[in-house]
């Protein structure tokens, strides 16, 4: 039994794009043995606040983080859910993991080579924007997400918090907390990019679209309109 949960981040605001998640989720990953929590509370308190909330209401040991517009892809029958299966079991396997990003695009190469799966590497902990805690979808331990998350929350206040901005400081402040391997001295992997200029690599789950919703609006919409149809309120974000 996979000890793991799948939690979308969201907001009510966004029911149109929560459709369209549901759409691409179902088609592409029917056979997803994860329970599944939409975070999209009435009660906002803030990117960072709900998630911490939310962590502490699960018990799961590990969650697969989301944002309502990763649209998931479809990969060949059963080979996504053996893939996450196979992560999984790593990370129960290695309590010194504390995080494994699963898509290849849009996340910057892990440097360091992990001698137990040539699939994944390691980051380093080199100063850089944002490239160890950016929001692709990724499995994370709960624990280690929460503490994480909170301490994104304590240097910026629920003033910073606001939407997407508080997600944006989990990306960046939540790589610069994590340059510190004194405090945060666990392992934070992602998809081996065997190609040069750090590119190539074999995710576990990818997605049609990254940030497929900016600044309220849906991009590269030549690329996602054939999501859009029939999707009531969806015009808002056009």
């Amino acid at each position: 039994m996979l000890d793991t949960r799948l939690v979308v981040v969201s907001c009510p605001r966004r029911a149109p794009i929560q459709q369209i998640w549901h759409a691409c989720f179902k088609r592409s990953w029917p056979d997803c043995p994860l329970p599944l929590t939409v975070l999209s509370t009435e009660l906002d308190l803030g990117w960072n606040a709900n998630l911490t909330r939310c962590l502490e209401t699960l018990t799961e040991d590990l969650i697969l983080l989301m944002l309502d517009d990763n649209f998931i892809e479809p990969l060949p029958a059963g080979e996504m859910t053996a893939g996450i299966h196979d992560v999984v079991e790593l990370m129960t396997a290695r309590p010194d993991i504390a995080m494994v990003k699963l898509q290849a695009g849009a996340a910057h190469a892990p440097e360091i080579e992990f001698p137990d799966w040539d699939r994944i590497r390691e980051y380093d902990r080199a100063h850089h924007p944002f490239k160890r805690t950016n929001l692709v979808p990724t499995l994370y331990r709960r624990t280690w997400l929460h503490r994480l998350s909170s301490a994104v929350l304590s240097e910026i206040g629920p003033s910073r918090d606001v939407g997407r901005n508080g997600a944006i400081e989990f990306e960046v402040l939540g790589t610069a907390l994590t340059a510190n391997a004194v405090n945060w001295p666990e392992r934070m992997m992602g998809i081996h990019r065997p190609l040069p200029g750090g590119n190539g690599g074999e995710s576990f789950l990818s997605c049609m679209a990254n940030d497929a919703v900016l600044e309220g609006r849906m991009r590269p919409i030549d690329a996602l309109q054939h999501l859009c149809v029939g999707v009531p309120g969806i015009e808002a974000f056009l």
